[in-house]
């Protein structure tokens, strides 16, 4: 038996935890790698919920994600983070 929950289903701070900890969530707090590689294109590290939000604030509306889909929590929260600004996952 598996303590993990089925994809889609949150945790609530497990979810947080995994993020922060887990995924290194607390390192990109501060540091996000962003930078212009051409007109309207950037790229980052992974962009956490917060951060998915403020990019959508500054008019990106594309987020490529190149790890693809996780179990782990921090995913979730990215995954919900998204479609609450209206990009596709």
């Amino acid at each position: 038996m598996s303590w993990r929950a089925p994809t889609g289903q949150r945790r609530g701070a497990i979810d947080w935890i995994e993020l922060i900890f887990k995924d290194h969530g607390f390192l990109r707090v501060a540091w996000h790698n962003q930078h212009q590689i051409a007109d309207g294109v950037w790229r980052s590290n992974q962009p956490g919920p917060g951060r998915i939000a403020k990019l959508a604030d500054q008019g990106i509306k594309t987020i490529i994600n190149l790890r693809g889909p996780r179990d782990d929590g921090g995913w979730q929260l990215e995954a919900e983070a998204c479609k609450s600004r209206h990009h596709a996952v």
